[in-house]
């Protein structure tokens, strides 16, 4: 465990994923923070045709593999589960939930409940109240929000479009930093801190797409700078935990796919209409 202190948050990094002090506002660079780069090569299956894989071999001789998940050719019906006292990882929570995917979620502290606002539908989990509308005017706070409604997922910056307190049937979770917005690169400096990362976008008509490190260790800002370039003009990408944390268990049409993570109290699910 290594601790990196700034000035606005203390970030404590377990194997389990970035544990993130609940009392202090985030850095907009959070994620697993490596003495040297390591990792394990992509493991190079065959992919669902809905996945792509892109690799960016960087200047330093990193290699990153992307996976692009595209879910826009099908009805999907998302949501959250969070069981702070049964973790697990991410294949271990589709067979659980009887889901088609299943990927990481919110942030978590040491009690494995989540460190930002998280509200499932009808209940709110936490101890973390809305934030008024100066505290989502902070840019370097939670200003990526996960809304899902009815089974629809919207994805909002919220110092461009501050939001009032969810509604009963709302799960919402509050996560950061917001990587794209408006289609711009929110990320201004390069932490060059490297983790596997997990990231849901959404593109300039509104189809949704979830993006993973299959291999690799980008930074916020590299990855932020990638998605930028990406031919399906990414309208906001979110940031979710990251680290170790990053896993995705895809089972759809014959096709199954895992990215393993470390067992994990909170994700987000879909299950195909």
């Amino acid at each position: 465990m290594k601790l990196l202190k700034i000035s606005l948050i203390t970030l404590l990094l377990f194997a389990g994923g970035c544990v993130a002090d609940v009392e202090k506002t985030p850095t907009p660079f959070p994620g697993a923070v490596t003495d040297k780069i390591q990792d394990t090569p992509s493991v190079n299956v065959e992919l669902p045709e809905n996945i792509d894989r892109r690799e960016v071999v960087y200047s330093d001789g990193r290699v990153v593999n992307f996976l692009v998940v595209n879910l826009s050719d099908d009805n999907w019906y998302w949501d959250f589960a969070n069981e702070p006292y049964n973790a697990m990882n991410v294949s271990d929570w589709r067979t659980h939930l009887y889901a088609d995917i299943v990927i990481n979620g919110a942030y978590f502290a040491e009690d494995m409940q989540p460190t930002g606002y998280y509200k499932m539908s009808g209940e709110l989990v936490g101890s973390r109240s809305w934030p008024a509308t100066e505290i989502q005017d902070d840019k370097n706070g939670y200003t990526g929000m996960v809304k899902v409604t009815n089974g629809d997922l919207s994805l909002v910056y919220l110092p461009d479009s501050h939001q009032s307190e969810p509604g009963y049937d709302d799960a919402v979770l509050l996560t950061f930093p917001t990587l794209i917005a408006n289609g711009e690169n929110q990320i201004t400096e390069d932490s060059k801190k490297f983790a596997h990362r997990t990231i849901l976008a959404q593109d300039d008509s509104g189809e949704s797409y979830i993006i993973l490190t299959e291999s690799g260790l980008p930074s916020l800002y590299e990855a932020a700078e990638w998605l930028k370039e990406q031919p399906e003009n990414f309208e906001i990408a979110i940031n979710l935990d990251g680290g170790n944390s990053t896993g995705i268990s895809y089972s759809f049409n014959d096709d199954t796919l895992d990215v393993s993570s470390v067992p994990v109290p909170n994700v987000i699910f879909l299950n195909k209409n």
